[in-house]
């Protein structure tokens, strides 16, 4: 609910994606990483669950998949921690077989810290609220501050369009990652450059995106990191690019890749 602002996906498109699902026999995997999150933004957004507690939104939303992958990092109270759940029992199986002979790499700590995460979430997600109303006031402050940012805004990050902030550098010159290196070396502050869509592609965006951590993070800190995004946009003289020295090998080796100033 974020690579194009802040909207959900509906419950009524994704009982359409149902019907036309189950008419050609194809199952529906949810990628359900802030599914809280994207439940209380149905919950406000759509008239017809305006008095639903967000777990039953929660579980409307699984009724229309057949399973579902799941990060707990990103609405759960953890720092570890993964779910993968299906309604199939014999693809259930195969799973569970491919998860015994790879292991689960899981400590005995670490699962009652997911268990912990999981019980504290069933009762209580005005975490969930708070992190909502958080990255509202920095989306707030950064447009009015003078930034392009991505519209409507999200419930945990707010992607900044580079493509007028820093004309001078092409995606040659790796703009989202040259304007995360200046910014975490003089304030502290980390972000990262965001995929755009075809759409956003075909507009010539170029997305940084600042995500609002889970918990621990205060309304004096966002106002902080907006007061430092203001100076900077009055006092830079420009941003130098970066050069990417290394990449590594793997699906992941975009993101792990080594970077150092231009000359």
């Amino acid at each position: 609910a974020n690579g194009f602002g802040g909207q959900p996906f509906s419950l009524e498109n994704l009982r359409s994606v149902r019907s036309l699902a189950d008419r050609y026999h194809v199952r529906i995997f949810l990628d359900a990483t802030r599914i809280i999150e994207n439940a209380y933004q149905i919950k406000a957004l759509e008239n017809a669950y305006r008095d639903h507690p967000v777990w039953k939104i929660v579980r409307e939303i699984c009724s229309n998949a057949d399973g579902l992958t799941m990060s707990l990092t990103k609405d759960f109270p953890t720092s570890i921690g993964a779910v993968a759940a299906f309604r199939d029992k014999d693809l259930y199986e195969e799973a569970f077989d491919f998860v015994l002979a790879m292991g689960d790499g899981l400590a005995e700590e670490t699962r009652h810290k997911i268990h912990d995460a999981l019980e504290f979430a069933k009762d209580d997600t005005s975490y969930i609220l708070k992190r909502m109303h958080l990255s509202k006031r920095l989306h707030e402050g950064l447009a009015s501050a003078g930034f392009t940012v991505v519209q409507p805004a999200g419930g945990h990050a707010v992607l900044v369009d580079l493509n007028n902030l820093l004309p001078q550098l092409t995606r040659r010159n790796f703009p989202a990652e040259s304007l995360n290196h200046e910014l975490y070396f003089k304030f502290g502050i980390r972000g990262s450059p965001h995929m755009a869509s075809e759409r956003q592609e075909e507009m010539g965006m170029n997305l940084f995106r600042l995500a609002v951590p889970i918990l621990l993070m205060e309304e004096s800190q966002i106002e902080e990191v907006i007061r430092h995004f203001k100076s900077w946009l009055q006092e830079s003289k420009g941003v130098k690019p970066l050069k990417r020295t290394f990449i590594p090998l793997g699906l992941s080796g975009e993101f792990r890749a080594w970077y150092e100033q231009a000359a």
